[in-house]
């Protein structure tokens, strides 16, 4: 599933790039001075991340504002998102300190971050279709636990995470002020907590941008 989501993020800009070549001469974008997105969020766990919680999220959500510079070819912003891991492991006898305890296990990962953000646009005004690359960091917030029956681990830390990220915003007809938005990014969190060096995960979001 992760791979197909990708793939398709990856075609859908190629697609749109192959187009916008095509159609220079077509004036369909009003440049904006700001760009603010609002998107749902998937995400999916690797690496040492997917050895404690291989199931994808499918409960998030991004919101991101970002001013332009440089005649509309940069621009720089800040952003907010959480998501919500979650397995169950099923019913099992598991060692616990002073024993063992037959019961389901579950684990949770819930990331609340603050990001700042900077982008480069590839084309100009006269494209229909705005593709983009970019790098978001820091702080994000991690709230890790594991429960078997009554016995309760939690573990909460504040940490530095880096994303590179690509990108598209499409409006909703001539000089549209709203539009459609999407974008592909990978999250590595300096994680350096129990048996973990670092995490990584894959973040999809897609949703709906407004310019003015």
């Amino acid at each position: 599933m992760k791979k197909i989501l990708i793939v398709f993020v990856f075609a859908l800009v190629g697609l749109t790039v192959a187009n916008a070549q095509d159609d220079k001469d077509f004036n369909y974008y009003n440049a904006p001075t700001w760009l603010w997105t609002f998107d749902y969020s998937m995400a999916f766990p690797s690496g040492d991340f997917s050895t404690f919680l291989d199931a994808p999220s499918f409960r998030g959500w991004h919101v991101e504002g970002r001013h332009f510079l440089l005649d509309n070819k940069v621009s720089i912003g800040t952003g907010f998102s959480w998501n919500g891991f979650y397995k169950d492991f099923g019913r099992k006898t598991y060692e616990v300190e002073g024993g063992a305890i037959t019961s389901n296990m579950y684990r949770y990962l819930y990331v609340t971050s603050l990001d700042f953000s900077a982008h480069y646009y590839v084309f100009d005004n006269e494209a229909f279709v705005q593709p983009y690359i970019g790098i978001q960091f820091g702080p994000h917030y991690f709230r890790r636990q594991t429960q078997v029956g009554s016995y309760y681990i939690e573990d909460e830390s504040w940490n530095f995470s880096v994303a590179p990220e690509i990108g598209l915003y499409i409006p909703f007809g001539e000089n549209g002020e709203w539009g459609f938005h999407t974008n592909a990014r990978y999250n590595y969190t300096i994680y350096d907590r129990t048996n973990f060096d670092g995490l990584t995960y894959i973040q999809l979001n897609c949703g709906f941008s407004y310019t003015y």
